[in-house]
């Protein structure tokens, strides 16, 4: 009876007789006949087994400690991820309050360029009406005062539109740095949230796998035997894996030593 299992491969046919008895005075053959006997084969895996199940009990502890430890800091995480959130909605709301009002700044400095165009078209008019005429009339000698102060006054809008507009603008770059600054962090931890969730499915799944070794380890190659009566494709899906995965493995080294001996690179 052949047992596939990468853990039980050994054959139990040689040693026996036709009628399936150890041959007669045959001491070899009755040593190799109860080194098969299931009590002998438990007692010698016996070490390694308990070995071997002692290493993955503790490595399923580390395992489950570090599982603890990750989802522990994925709460503060998320809390403190929250936190910058609103800093950022914050800061988002900032910028886009500075540009609204630099916009309207500009907007007004727009209209007031129009209106002092339309005043200083005027201008060399009311010059002329002052030099050709010496003794104005108080009504138009008061237009014309009025017109200078409207001028100057627009003047003065001028130069305070444009004044809050370079103070804005400043304030606007603060605050798109202080943006920028909220979206790294923001992103950053996401990241080390992200990072946390990957850590702990990682974990999961390293501690399932740890236990199922774990059990196949304990069963030996009897509970093995057994596993395959019931599932015999099990054993050779085992040693199919394992091959694949030993090619995968020699293939990062094949192709280092193609690249070493390739004469092209020489």
């Amino acid at each position: 009876m052949l047992f596939s299992s990468p853990m039980a491969a050994f054959q139990m046919a040689p040693p026996f007789g036709p009628s399936g008895l150890p041959l007669r005075n045959n001491t070899s053959n009755t040593n190799s006949v109860r080194a098969l006997e299931p009590g002998s084969l438990h007692e010698a895996l016996q070490p390694a087994t308990s070995t071997f199940a002692s290493t993955i009990d503790s490595h399923l502890r580390t395992i489950r400690e570090s599982l603890v430890t990750a989802q522990k800091d994925i709460f503060p995480h998320r809390t403190i991820h929250q936190e910058a959130m609103s800093k950022l909605r914050a800061c988002q709301d900032a910028v886009r309050l500075i540009q609204d009002d630099i916009d309207e700044s500009k907007q007004n400095l727009t209209r007031l360029h129009e209106e002092t165009a339309e005043q200083a078209a005027l201008a060399p008019q009311l010059q002329a009406l002052q030099d050709n005429n010496m003794s104005l009339p108080p009504e138009i000698a008061q237009a014309i005062r009025s017109y200078d102060s409207r001028r100057a006054a627009k003047s003065d809008e001028v130069k305070k539109q444009e004044a809050t507009i370079s103070a804005k603008t400043e304030q606007l770059h603060r605050a798109r740095l202080d943006l920028d600054a909220a979206e790294k962090n923001s992103n950053m931890l996401e990241d080390e949230i992200q990072g946390l969730q990957a850590a702990v499915t990682r974990g999961t799944e390293a501690a399932r796998l740890a236990h199922m070794f774990g059990v196949v380890v304990q069963l030996g190659p009897e509970g093995l035997a057994s596993i395959e009566r019931i599932y015999p494709e099990i054993g050779s899906l085992l040693e199919s894996l394992l091959a694949a995965r030993g090619k995968a493995m020699q293939l990062p080294q094949q192709l280092q030593g193609d690249v070493k001996e390739d004469p092209g690179d020489i």
